[in-house]
């Protein structure tokens, strides 16, 4: 139950800015204004969620602080820090796994740096760069009991302007239960005969009118399945700090229209691999599984199903090399963390790209080898591959000897072998691109293309769901075949690849 923990108001209403001079004023209100033009409500916590009012909490020097009143605070009215100063309070919670501060910051020659510390050890020092109220989410493991929350406002600066910094909230994420023992195996949701969707990260980057249209045109045409993104790299680009507002927006937005997301976790934070390139993998897999794990934790009862990582195959999406034994350590500690959240989620292996053995890349059934010679496929419910074959057609007999599509033959051949004759190979990603680009089809192949997939799919029992890659058009240059990808084109129009993908879609449901 939801419990909101505040206290009357220490400060009783705003008084007079400290700094009187009348250009400061003038500055500042103006800067306050323009804050609040981007109308934003507080969020609405989860129900178990502990949350702090921050105008609640005492302030030392309490002359530094004041209450603000702001319609779009947590309860009408944030607190002001207009100097350096800090704000505390001591209050009683279960154990808990995660801390959540908003705030924004007016800013003046630079941002408003804040620091919080849980029972005075700091936990994130950031700047507050926002001017509307923004996240910042700290994984950090707090025993039942009670405990001091401080807020500090470290860099206050006046010259002709105001730095100042407002503190709406902190919400306390309770630890989730763990799943007590079982003998018995994990339910098995039987995907088979769904029919999926990809959009990349184009997702994130769409408006909120851009998003739901998209996305009801997907479950119009009986798309079941969403595939996206959670990405280690910019969820917690600094070390510490979490903002999942944006795969949240994303994944509410999803299940809103009774669609179920895949969700892929991978690529990794410069501070976690060494590497200004997010596709490398990390230093410790076991970093990148803590983020899977509270990933999991976040989205239980909404994401089902998880992909760890993306194409490792090739070296686009492995860095410096794609390299099977690295991968089988990544997908072997990500699977035990998801599973330690709950026994029901399915965990995929990575959709593997068509390739060739070539001394960099890997060719996808090479690959699926190494991962059963390891005896890593115990590390998995499911194989993921990318069936792209375009511009050829899937079932072109004379593409036999190279083509991703069929050689998912053979490397159900291998998973036979394996012992795994009931897990299914689930195609994560797989379409053909329009345009002008020299490996561009037309929209007729498209659509053959997609007809044939997805029949192949639904007929044959050791495939699982098939994710069509992509839902619409990336952009209007003919010529790049990565923005041409769509069954709708980037006015939403329809291509005939829509109506394909809809005359099977809604006849396997």
């Amino acid at each position: 139950m939801k419990s909101v923990l505040s206290d009357s108001p220490r400060f009783r209403s705003a008084p007079p800015m400290r700094k009187i001079r009348l250009g400061i004023a003038l500055f500042a209100l103006l800067s306050t204004l323009l804050s609040m033009v981007a109308f934003q409500r507080a969020p609405r916590a989860a129900a178990d969620d502990a949350v702090l009012v921050a105008n609640s909490m005492a302030v030392t020097p309490s002359s530094a602080a004041s209450v603000y009143p702001d319609k779009t605070a947590t309860g009408g009215s944030s607190l002001l820090l207009q100097s350096n100063s800090i704000a505390s309070k001591t209050i009683s919670l279960p154990a808990s796994t995660s801390v959540t501060v908003r705030v924004k910051g007016q800013q003046c020659f630079g941002a408003p740096t804040m620091s919080v510390a849980v029972d005075g050890k700091t936990v994130i020092s950031t700047a507050v760069s926002a001017t509307s109220w923004t996240t910042f989410t700290v994984p950090v493991t707090i025993p039942a009991g009670s405990h001091s929350f401080s807020v500090a406002f470290t860099n206050d600066f006046v010259f002709f302007c105001d730095r100042n910094l407002f503190v709406d909230s902190i919400t306390v994420t309770p630890a989730v239960a763990s799943n007590p023992p079982t003998t018995t195996p994990p339910v098995q949701v039987n995907f088979h005969g769904l029919v999926g969707g990809n959009q990349s990260g184009a997702l994130f980057q769409m408006s909120d009118a851009d998003l739901g249209r998209e996305l009801d045109m997907a479950a119009a045409a009986g798309v079941r399945l969403i595939r996206l993104g959670v990405d280690w790299s910019s969820i917690e680009f600094n070390k510490g700090v979490r903002d999942w507002s944006g795969t949240d927006r994303v994944v509410n937005a999803v299940v809103a229209r009774g669609m179920s997301p895949l969700g892929l976790v991978t690529y990794t934070p410069q501070w976690a691999s060494g590497s200004s390139d997010s596709h490398t993998p990390p230093t410790d897999p076991n970093t990148f599984a803590s983020f899977a794990k509270d990933a999991a934790t976040r989205y239980l009862g909404k994401i089902a199903a998880w992909e760890v990582w993306n194409e490792p195959n090739i070296v686009a999406f492995f860095k410096p090399k794609p390299n099977i034994a690295t991968y089988n350590k990544l997908l072997a500690a990500s699977y035990t963390a998801i599973k330690s959240v709950s026994a029901n989620l399915t965990v995929v292996s990575a959709g593997l790209s068509p390739a060739g053995d070539n001394g960099t890349d890997i060719a996808p059934l090479t690959f699926v080898k190494g991962i059963y010679s390891a005896g890593a496929n115990k590390y998995l419910d499911a194989l993921g591959m990318h069936p792209y074959t375009f511009p050829a057609l899937p079932n072109d007999p004379t593409t036999a000897s190279w083509s991703a599509f069929q050689l998912m033959t053979p490397m159900r051949a291998v998973m036979v072998a394996g012992g795994d004759t009931a897990k299914l190979i689930w195609l994560t990603e797989f379409g053909a691109p329009t345009g002008t680009d020299p490996a561009a089809v037309t929209e007729s192949v498209q659509a053959q293309t997609i007809s044939i997939v997805l029949q192949t799919a639904r007929d044959t029992a050791w495939l699982g769901p098939a994710f069509l890659y992509s839902i619409r058009d990336a952009g209007t240059d003919p010529s790049d075949r990565e923005q041409n990808f769509g069954v709708l084109r980037k006015d939403f129009s329809a291509k005939a690849g829509y109506a394909a993908l809809k005359a099977i879609a809604t006849a396997s449901q």
